[in-house]
């Protein structure tokens, strides 16, 4: 007669208590998900600096950052590269189905601050409303600061404790 071979009772709750554990300290990390848009947000907006630097230096002309929208950031340039307004929105560089501009919209419970419009020139540099060099430009969002050197355009971040 064979032996039918199985899990006994003891086996079972043990690994029912297990499972517990590991979810009751996992679950916070899943539920709580406002740092993983900040921290997302804090890529797409770092990448569209970068871009908008890209965009200055390759057509020689100045690219703004702005409010297009209260809660949506879009680059722009002026519509003939020296004069006029900052009135023509600069393409975003995805490819897409159809044409798009580089905008980015900030998620609900991100708080973004900084000296809005700034500019980014034909050399990389940056500079303030005020027709300024300042020697960097910092954005906080909420528990990060995005920091952008005024000299070389450089764009990093900076995590508060």
């Amino acid at each position: 007669m064979k032996r039918i071979r199985g899990f006994t009772l003891i086996e079972w709750l043990l690994v029912i208590v297990l499972m517990g554990i590991i979810g009751a300290t996992a679950a916070p990390l899943f539920l709580r998900h406002d740092d993983f848009e900040e921290k997302f947000f804090l890529d797409e907006l770092s990448n569209m600096l970068r871009y908008a630097r890209k965009v200055a230096t390759a057509t020689g002309c100045d690219v703004q950052i702005r409010y297009s929208a209260p809660n949506v950031l879009a680059l722009y340039q002026r519509k003939n590269c020296t004069t006029d307004d900052f009135s023509k929105l600069v393409p975003s560089p995805f490819l897409l189905a159809e044409p798009a501009n580089m905008m980015v919209e900030i998620p609900k419970g991100v708080s973004v601050k900084g000296n809005f419009p700034f500019y980014i020139n034909k050399d990389g540099k940056v500079y303030n409303q005020f027709h300024l060099q300042p020697k960097e430009i910092i954005l906080q969002l909420n528990k990060r600061q995005l920091i952008i050197d005024g000299f070389s355009g450089l764009v990093y971040e900076k995590r508060m404790l």
